[in-house]
């Protein structure tokens, strides 16, 4: 796993969700505490990693735990889930 790369990715996810892009939440439970999950953006898991359209970054208390598609990284139930879209950028 390429922890800084990772974070750069979520921090632009970040940026552009908060630029205007769609971002929703759905209710979490406290069954995943300090379990958060960007969903639906695009990711490079690292600099020479092709860019995942369909993207998930999970962050535990923190830290980057994973990042990956979306078929292959599991949410944990309870997580707080943040859908990410590009939708309205050009």
């Amino acid at each position: 796993m390429y922890r800084a790369g990772a974070l750069a990715v979520m921090v632009a996810m970040l940026v552009a969700a908060c630029a205007g892009g769609e971002m929703t939440t759905r209710p979490t439970t406290a069954s995943a505490p300090g379990i958060v999950a960007l969903v639906g953006g695009r990711v490079q898991p690292a600099p020479d990693a092709p860019v995942l359209a369909d993207g998930v970054v999970l962050i535990e208390r923190g830290l980057i735990t994973a990042v990956g598609a979306r078929n292959d990284v599991r949410v944990p139930a309870g997580a707080r889930v943040l859908e990410v879209s590009r939708d309205g950028f050009p």
